[in-house]
């Protein structure tokens, strides 16, 4: 994956956890699963472990 990448995709994904939290936090079962989903891509792609 190209630098900027590693640095753009999970910033825009964090952006988009913490923007759709408080419709997740008060909404319904569908939007906290899509909020729950983005949170685990996030993460995954935050903690990433090093090359081999």
């Amino acid at each position: 994956m190209y630098t900027i990448y590693q640095f753009t995709l999970p910033a825009l994904l964090w952006t988009l956890v913490i923007w759709r939290a408080p419709a997740a936090l008060s909404g319904s079962r569908p939007s906290r699963l899509l909020w729950g989903f983005l949170t685990a891509m996030a993460v995954s792609l935050t903690t990433r472990p090093s090359a081999v």
